[in-house]
């Protein structure tokens, strides 16, 4: 059973027709590509995830940089510092 993922955001800028890229650290759990998360009480799908200029689609590095590309949220909905969890 994988554990809650809990990421802190330190980034943000989002891309037109493509989504938000939130840039962070995960705190704990495993983040997958196509999940739902909830960010400020609002539900976002994760896109993509990249690590070390490589796309991936799991990531569970504690405490490593992690780009996100989140959609149906915009940059105002998000805060550096803001935590999500999937």
């Amino acid at each position: 059973m994988r554990s809650k993922a809990l990421f802190e955001i330190k980034d943000v800028f989002c891309i037109e027709g493509r989504g938000c890229v939130v840039i962070g650290f995960l705190k704990s759990g495993t983040i997958m590509k196509g999940s739902k998360t909830i960010l400020n009480n609002k539900e976002a799908t994760i896109l993509s995830i990249e690590s070390h200029r490589q796309n991936v689609d799991t990531f569970s590095s504690i405490e490593e940089s992690v780009a996100l590309t989140l959609s149906d949220v915009t940059k105002e909905d998000i805060s550096k510092g803001d935590i999500f969890f999937e």
